[in-house]
């Protein structure tokens, strides 16, 4: 009897491993995005503008607040964007204010907003796209992210770059559809205005060398 019970549990004990076994290596193949997990630090909670002196030195901005830096390499890894690029495409958006909205003639119809100034409706496609419902525009970590995923676009959809800036702003700016016609010819001061982010990027690049 002892034998026959020793037998028994040795039974259970074996059927028990094999089912934790096959818990843990279990993946789902149809799955192709999955909503980031984040955490306090990932969102941001702190949202400080950083001061205008300090705009145009990337390693001060990262001193300032060293979740930004996180964030853009966490979006560069993942979309292939490099951090200097992001920082600039923000700076030149919203100049590092978290609810930001366009201060231009008729900016009252626009849904622009936040970080990354998204319209409501590109912003919900980035969040159906990644899965990141509940993703908002005033956090950097998410901003960031959103950049990256739109730069992502326009390199599938019009062959550029993701060294580009220029044009990655060009097609950022006037959506993909806009970009593929040309639509920023005939817009000389936008022209001028991606000059003016490009040129900012470069110097991000640089400083980076040097930052600590």
């Amino acid at each position: 009897m002892i034998k026959l019970a020793f037998i028994f549990l040795l039974l259970i004990a074996l059927a028990g491993c094999s089912t934790k076994q096959h818990t843990r290596s279990y993946a789902d193949p149809e799955r192709t995005f999955q909503p980031e997990r984040t955490t306090a630090h990932d969102l941001n909670i702190t949202h400080s503008t950083p001061p205008p002196a300090i705009h145009n030195n990337i390693c001060k901005l990262y001193n300032y607040n060293p979740q930004w830096r996180i964030s853009a390499r966490k979006s560069a890894a993942k979309w292939g964007t490099p951090e200097y690029i992001l920082i600039a495409m923000v700076h030149q958006e919203s100049r590092f204010v978290q609810d930001a909205r366009p201060r231009f003639r008729g900016a009252a119809t626009s849904s622009a907003f936040g970080f990354p100034q998204a319209q409501n409706m590109t912003w919900r496609e980035y969040q159906k796209s990644t899965g990141n419902k509940h993703a908002k525009r005033t956090s950097i970590h998410y901003s960031l992210d959103f950049i990256g995923w739109y730069n992502h676009k326009s390199h599938r959809r019009n062959n550029i770059s993701k060294n580009d800036t220029r044009n990655l702003y060009l097609a950022y700016h006037e959506g993909n559809g806009g970009f593929s016609r040309q639509y920023y010819l005939k817009k000389p001061w936008l022209l001028k205005v991606a000059d003016k982010v490009e040129s900012l990027a470069l110097t991000y690049k640089r400083q980076l060398r040097g930052c600590p």
